[in-house]
């Protein structure tokens, strides 16, 4: 169960896909995500220095996914150094096959996060081809969307965003599923493409983000 909720913890820190703009302004924040990679310890330190209700919504978002990170260290007695593919094995080692792909799902996004689009496409394939849970496979099926909207590989994006609904609905994530529909909405050339905009109109509506609904109606 705790290590259920920390993977929760995780997966809901990724809600990057509401906006354009996903930089970090924060300098001690920056430097405490990058010492998660290093040293565990010192990131946590530096985590705890840092007024989370001071910093942007995107920012608080890399916050919670490198206290989730740091969480999974701990809790699995991981060395400092250790990485996603370290996660990975052990997970592996244990059965567990479900964690072995949130692990790789993790470390795509966060490659992905740093821009090495390449690498990160080689850990969500990875991530895709274990059985997990709808949230995880939802959430791969999207970031692969992302990426090859950003490769300009537009109907194999469009191809991920569809594998990516059915999951995130079974996950009940209306914030992902505004941002999948309007994707779909956005890159369609069919006659779903007014549907797909107003299913996510209804999704942003349900959580009332005002920022995602008036993005998707000037899509």
């Amino acid at each position: 169960m705790i290590k259920r909720f920390i993977i929760l913890l995780t997966i809901l820190s990724l809600c990057i896909a509401c906006s354009k703009k996903t930089t970090i302004e924060n300098d001690e924040l920056r430097e405490a995500i990058s010492q998660v990679w290093l040293d565990a310890d010192v990131a946590h330190e530096m985590l705890k220095q840092i007024d989370i209700n001071s910093i942007n919504y995107y920012e608080q978002q890399r916050y919670r996914l490198a206290e989730a990170h740091l969480m999974l260290k701990r809790e699995l007695k991981l060395p400092s150094g250790s990485d996603m593919d370290a996660l990975a094995k052990y997970f592996e080692s244990c059965g567990d096959e479900a964690s072995v792909a949130e692990a790789y799902y993790i470390q795509g996004a966060y490659l992905n996060w740093l821009g090495k689009n390449t690498q990160a496409m080689q850990y969500l394939k990875k991530a895709e081809s274990y059985p997990t849970t709808a949230i995880i496979k939802g959430m791969t099926y999207y970031k692969m969307g992302r990426i090859c909207e950003t490769e300009q590989l537009y109907d194999i994006a469009l191809e991920n965003y569809k594998h990516a609904l059915p999951y995130l609905e079974e996950a009940g994530l209306p914030l992902y599923l505004a941002s999948v529909y309007r994707e779909l909405g956005r890159n369609s050339q069919d006659v779903d493409k007014d549907a797909y905009f107003n299913k996510a109109l209804s999704a942003a509506q349900f959580i009332g983000d005002s920022i995602l609904q008036k993005e998707i109606r000037y899509a």
